[in-house]
């Protein structure tokens, strides 16, 4: 989408925050500025859920349940918090589930 952009093949995009400081701050979006829009998701969770998700073939209760236990881990010890602040530049932990 921002190669496209930046080719001029569209004139808007509409993608995460993240995403779009990393093309501004590159020579191709540097004459972009990015509008806040908010997302129903963000104001109403019920909508499209919360946070990130992982994607596990339907049926793997052994996997998921290892893959909930190391988030859990990683969100109760601090890691998920410096993790995602590293990346993104803010925090985007949620409390763990378990």
């Amino acid at each position: 989408m921002t190669a496209d952009l930046a080719a001029g093949r569209i004139v808007v995009g509409f993608s995460d925050l993240p995403t779009w400081d990393d093309f501004r701050k590159s020579p191709d979006g540097k004459d972009f500025l990015v509008l806040n829009a908010k997302v129903k998701s963000s104001d109403d969770p019920s909508t499209l859920g919360q946070g990130m998700g992982v994607g596990l073939h339907k049926g793997n209760a052994d996997l998921k349940g290892k893959v909930d236990q190391a988030l859990c881990t990683i969100i109760n010890d601090g890691t998920m918090t410096k993790i995602s602040q590293k990346w993104f530049d803010e925090d985007y932990t949620l409390p763990c589930k378990q």
